[in-house]
């Protein structure tokens, strides 16, 4: 993605294995959104009890 100065900017969003599948309308939203707007590049599955 570029800012609006042309810049690239890149970002990590690191999320527990039951974010991306909750059924929350909220959370559903927002990555429905991210994808839409072209903000993913790339999903990355990290092994489970990564967070505590």
């Amino acid at each position: 993605m570029s800012s609006p100065s042309g810049d690239c900017e890149v970002a990590a969003v690191l999320m527990p294995a039951q974010a991306a599948v909750s059924a929350d309308r909220q959370e559903r939203d927002i990555r429905r959104a991210m994808v839409e707007a072209g903000a993913i590049q790339a999903v990355i599955a990290l092994p489970t009890k990564m967070f505590p």
